[in-house]
């Protein structure tokens, strides 16, 4: 017997072949959240998210009931079932589409390579994934009675649905440089069906369509890309789409051919292929933070001098200095500038850096520290007159290394005792020989340290500790987050600063004073700048180094000055780097997380507990959960002052983090969770006795539900609160409002 469950789509249950139709729906919903949690459930837990609306014994009889449907249907074996528990048992004779998915999935993930274009078991994986979407997860199904299933449902189908991006956007790359086209093709316009406003997907469809002979076919797509854009974002298309449409138009093909034709290495683990990073060197590669270069550094002066100073005193005996902070606070400019402060006073200088999902890549940062002192003829020869056993050590991460010196032995299996210490000790000593080639204390710069490998930080805390007497300055930055790799980070600075061997610098937002600072001598440069953009540049960007110089940079940019009011606001529109910044920090929410980011964004830039708990829909110990992973996450943050003591309150760390959030929301769920926190609101005046006092955020949230009337009462209710505390102005507004609603005075 042979059981086939399929979600992707509208749910289908095929028993050797032929279909089961379940009963009832929350037959359905059961077999499916069995299915895809894959974990073993309480009977009390399934009753709470299958019958909300009933008591606890009538649920538990109403699941007894389900499951009966259910067992029945599969011939029982499927469901193990006891006085407490239930759970799906996943026997050999039963498959499910979206695990086999999630299996391909993961395999890709884990296969490391770095060329995924010429791969064939990972591209026939990828197209088994496509293959197996056949449309969102369950499509068209919904429980009307059961919100935290919907809940569930939806955000389970928004994880799989960029799983499906990746894949496809993967396989359109792949197949372009396999020069596959109709593939090609194929798979971008299933990309662009996913999502149409991803300018990468058309401009790949671009590519592929006119290098098959079909310019027409180009020309046309670049003009749906812009009505496109036109209709859902009221922007234009990126210079870089507009660029290619040019090309393709005056029928430049041999420009275009050759840029679709440079070997490009496909990287696994990521969205994009690495194009970006092909030209330089790993160790010198910069991110969004390259905007900081173009303006003077204000407003880090201090923390500037306390890195020059740390060395000055400390690197001949061997230190270690951190820099941390929240992503965009700039933290790779002020270690640049102190860089090229040390190479002025010439001091040796090697930086390298960690990338966003090469955590798995064992010894990433060191191996590209090989790679770089084989680039120096001086280090070669310092390496050729270190003791064998050393270099032999270190030659186990680059093979290069072992063609500089073909009659190293084999190395000593990593089995045997003491190998380990062995290995460090080999690393540590090849590097600190390549370092010492300067007079001066070296520095060693590692970035983004947050994506560091488990085994490059163990490595990384063992050279650390033996810093001292050693004549280097090991400088590290990382995020400012709660993840095992950055408390370990932590832990090491504790444990060297108890030591006296490590200081750190935990970075901090600009301050009106130094916004003000930068304008003004941008202003000195003979670059007219309007009085009131100071004050503007502030409010928009709150002190975040990355966004303030992005809006600087689109403002300076303009080739013709905004003159109208639209024109202006587009100004202030989130730039482009740094809404990729912010979506990369909502995409790695897990599912609990963005269902909570979610309700969140509804609610406004601050919210406490009780209204969460009620616009989300789901328990208070998920609340808590979801609550500690946002703060794990860097994306909101604990008040320093509450309304009262018993009443927490939080913050999105960022307002224009908050509005991304929420334009990610759909209209439907929007308008759920506006008048789930409308409800919220009524209760806790209700309780207090006070509706006035939260009257207005009432009724925003009933307008933007749609519920007109309700809206409008609580605007009169609200204009009516304002105008007995003496706030006539504002009460006038809140009347207009009701009447605008179409509220009728009796």
């Amino acid at each position: 017997m042979q059981i086939s469950l399929y979600f992707f789509g509208s749910p289908r249950i095929l028993l050797d072949g032929s279909p089961i139709k379940l009963d009832t729906r929350k037959a359905v919903a059961l077999l499916a959240y069995l299915a895809i949690t894959g974990q073993m459930h309480t009977r009390e837990s399934l009753a709470a998210l299958l019958y909300p609306d009933y008591d606890e014994s009538h649920a538990r009889g109403a699941l007894r009931r389900t499951l009966s449907t259910l067992h029945n249907a599969i011939k029982g074996r499927y469901i193990r079932a006891t006085r407490e528990t239930v759970e799906l048992q996943f026997l050999d004779d039963i498959w499910v589409d979206v695990q086999q998915f999630e299996t391909l999935y993961t395999e890709v993930e884990a296969h490391t390579h770095s060329n995924l274009v010429d791969c064939i078991e990972c591209l026939t994986k990828l197209k088994r994934c496509a293959d197996l979407y056949q449309a969102d997860f369950l499509a068209g199904f919904t429980l009307r009675d059961s919100s935290a299933f919907d809940d569930w449902q939806f955000f389970q189908g928004e994880s799989l649905r960029r799983k499906f991006a990746s894949v496809l956007e993967r396989l359109t790359y792949s197949f372009h440089h396999r020069n596959e086209l109709d593939q090609a093709i194929e798979y971008a316009r299933r990309w662009l069906a996913l999502d149409s406003l991803v300018e990468d997907a058309h401009r790949e469809l671009m590519c592929c369509y006119v290098l098959a002979g079909q310019r027409n076919a180009a020309l046309r797509q670049y003009q749906e890309c812009v009505r496109i854009l036109k209709k859902e974002l009221g922007v234009k298309p990126l210079e870089e789409t507009t660029r290619l449409y040019q090309e393709i138009l005056e029928n430049k093909y041999p420009a275009l051919v050759s840029r679709s034709n440079q070997s490009h290495s496909l990287s696994v683990g990521t969205t994009k292929p690495a194009r970006e990073l092909d030209s330089k060197p790993q160790a010198e590669v910069r991110g969004s933070g390259v905007l900081f270069h173009t303006y003077p550094l204000v407003g880090r002066e201090d923390e500037l001098s306390a890195l020059i100073a740390a060395y000055q005193r400390h690197a001949s005996q061997g230190y270690f200095f951190a820099l941390e902070g929240e992503p965009g606070i700039g933290k790779t400019r002020i270690a640049d500038e102190f860089l090229a402060w040390a190479t002025s006073q010439g001091v040796k200088v090697t930086q390298v850096r960690c990338f966003e999902g090469e955590t798995d890549l064992t010894y990433a940062p060191f191996i590209e520290a090989l790679r770089l002192a084989q680039l120096e003829p001086e280090a070669l020869r310092r390496f050729k007159s270190l003791p064998k056993e050393w270099l032999n050590e270190a030659a186990r991460l680059s093979a290069s290394l072992r063609a500089h010196f073909p009659e190293l032995p084999t190395p000593p299996p990593l089995n045997t005792p003491g190998a380990q210490s062995l290995f460090y000790e080999g690393l540590r000593q090849t590097l600190l020989s390549w370092l010492s080639t300067s007079s001066f204390p070296a520095l060693l710069f590692f970035d983004d340290l947050h994506w560091a490998d488990s085994a490059s930080v163990d490595f990384l805390a063992y050279l650390v500790r033996r810093v001292k007497e050693q004549p280097i300055f090991i400088l590290a930055a990382w995020r400012d987050e709660n993840t095992p790799t950055v408390a370990r980070l932590r832990q090491l600075l504790i444990e060297m600063q108890r030591m006296e061997r490590a200081s750190s610098l935990h970075l901090k937002r600009l301050n009106t004073s130094a916004v003000a600072k930068l304008t003004k001598r941008i202003a000195e440069s003979k670059h007219s700048l309007p009085k009131e953009l100071e004050a503007r540049l502030y409010q928009e960007s709150e002190g975040l180094p990355l966004l303030l110089v992005a809006y600087l940079d689109a403002w300076l940019s303009q080739t013709i000055p905004a003159t109208s009011d639209a024109s202006a606001e587009e100004m202030w529109r989130l730039p482009s780097n740094v809404r990729d910044l912010f979506r990369l920090r909502l995409g790695a929410l897990d599912n609990l997380a963005a269902q909570f980011i979610a309700a969140a964004a509804v609610i406004g830039r601050s919210f406490d507990f009780e209204t969460l708990l009620a616009a989300s829909g789901r328990s208070e110990q998920e609340t808590i959960t979801g609550i500690e992973s946002l703060l794990s996450y860097g994306v909101i943050e604990e008040c320093d002052a509450c309304d009262s003591p018993e009443q927490i309150r939080y913050d999105f760390t960022h307002e224009k983090l908050r509005s991304l959030a929420y334009e990610q929301i759909s209209l439907t769920r929007r308008r759920l969770l506006h008048r789930r926190v409308a409800e919220a609101l009524v209760e806790q005046a209700r309780r207090a006795g006070d509706a006035g006092r939260l009257a207005s955020q009432i009724a925003h949230h009933y307008q933007l539900c749609g519920q007109k009337s309700l809206a409008a009462a609580y605007f009169r209710q609200a204009g009516d609160y304002s105008r007995g505390l003496f706030a006539n102005r504002q009460a006038l507004e809140h009347y207009r409002s009701a009447q605008a609603l179409g509220y009728q005075s009796n």
